[in-house]
């Protein structure tokens, strides 16, 4: 009888103390939490930071890549038209030189 009694009691102070702690942690006035949730927070802002930084080098990596490969097509177009030029120029050449001979 003795230990029920004990036992029920021991329930309710315990049960009262994790209510009092929660509602502490409702109010945001339970420094135990407070800590963890300060550092957590923490952690959170600078992985943002992280990704928004990332997401940006990125973004400036394709923009560079795409301007690379404009370049690289306009130089690639530029020495083609060059070639096609000097080759059709010189079959004109050799062409014109065999009629006048």
């Amino acid at each position: 009888m003795f230990y029920r009694i004990f036992f029920r009691r021991l329930y309710k102070e315990r049960l009262c103390s994790v209510e009092s702690k929660l509602e502490e942690v409702r109010l945001g006035r339970s420094k135990e939490y407070l800590g963890p949730l300060e550092k957590l927070q923490e952690n959170m802002r600078i992985r943002i930071e992280v990704t928004a930084k990332l997401r940006e080098y990125r973004l400036q990596n394709l923009k560079h890549k795409a301007d690379a490969e404009e370049i690289g097509g306009l130089q690639n177009y530029e020495v083609r038209e060059v070639q096609i030029d000097r080759s059709f120029f010189s079959h004109y050449r050799t062409r014109n030189n065999t009629k006048c001979m």
